[in-house]
């Protein structure tokens, strides 16, 4: 089975994705690594699915999209970076702390080329969802960070 048609049947039609696109190779082939264009509201849906509303769960109406198991151990971070200092990456997730509402608290993020993101904060039950246009322009990972501050400095109990 290809890419596409794995990631329309298992992940994308379960979760009630209908309009996305995926770029290919040269040779005709999707980037398993890049190029999935995705509507805002159906990235967020995605983190919703991993959040399971409070917990990891990869559920959507009751549907296992995702074993919890697996997204557990992709969102736990395994590797060390230096810069930035304090963050960790795995399995396409960074993952690091941030200070909100009155305690550090562990975030999860997955990016995209050109201001895509996609952060989750589990104990929150908070999923933001940011996209812009602007690819290959390595500035706009700061200024998506420093949105996301902002957005979780705004966040009460």
């Amino acid at each position: 089975m290809s890419l596409t048609d794995y990631a329309r049947n298992v992940l994308f039609e379960p979760l009630g994705i209908t309009d996305w696109e995926w770029i290919n190779d040269i040779r005709g082939r999707p980037l398993a690594f890049a190029g999935l264009r995705l509507r805002s509201r159906d990235l967020a849906r995605i983190g919703r699915m991993v959040l399971g509303w409070g917990k990891i769960r990869g559920k959507w109406h009751d549907k296992q999209v995702v074993p919890s198991a697996r997204l557990i151990e992709s969102l736990r971070g395994q590797i060390d970076m230096e810069n930035p200092p304090g963050w960790q990456y795995d399995y396409q997730w960074w993952t690091g702390k941030i200070e909100a509402v009155g305690e550090k608290r562990d975030w999860r993020e997955g990016f995209g080329n050109g201001g895509q993101r996609l952060f989750l904060m589990l104990k929150l039950d908070l999923v933001i969802v940011i996209t812009a246009g602007e690819s290959n322009q390595s500035a706009i990972g700061s200024a998506d960070y420093q949105l996301f501050k902002r957005v979780v400095g705004a966040v009460r109990e």
